[in-house]
């Protein structure tokens, strides 16, 4: 009986194994193409840095505004210039693994901007900038919390 139940454990702990090394498989990004663009003015201060910004709940955006993002998930800073930047705009689902094409026109969104200034550098939360959108273009001025 013992053995019936060491050879039981042994399965077990097993398929544990098996299952939990299929779980960490790299995880694929749904990134469609977009042609939403967000441009913010009003950057003085933050001349030559780098910017991404996220609209919707804090844990769950809603719109992710990037230069590009990968399927692997990675995200490229837009790079501020005379004072602004003009980024692409993507609808992002809940667990955001899926970011797709985003054409609406959605009024008074609020997103909030994280800066780095370098791309090496931690990124810090500066502000925020509403935005009305049309046919998936906005621009707003930069507003500092």
């Amino acid at each position: 009986m013992k053995n019936y139940i060491r050879l039981f454990g042994i399965i077990v702990f097993s398929v544990a194994i098996g299952f939990s090394s299929i779980s960490c498989e790299d995880e694929m990004y749904e990134v469609e193409n977009t042609i939403g663009s967000l441009t913010i003015t009003g950057l003085v201060s933050n001349n030559n840095q780098y910017i991404i910004a996220f609209a919707g709940p804090v844990e769950n955006p809603s719109f992710t505004a990037a230069a590009n993002i990968l399927t692997d998930g990675s995200i490229t800073y837009g790079e501020i210039k005379n004072s602004e930047v003009k980024l692409k705009v993507w609808k992002s689902n809940d667990n955001l693994h899926k970011f797709t094409n985003y054409n609406g026109s959605d009024q008074n969104v609020v997103f909030h901007i994280s800066c780095k200034a370098t791309l090496d550098s931690e990124s810090v939360n500066v502000g925020y900038v509403k935005v009305n959108f049309l046919g998936g273009t906005g621009t707003g001025a930069f507003q500092p919390y």
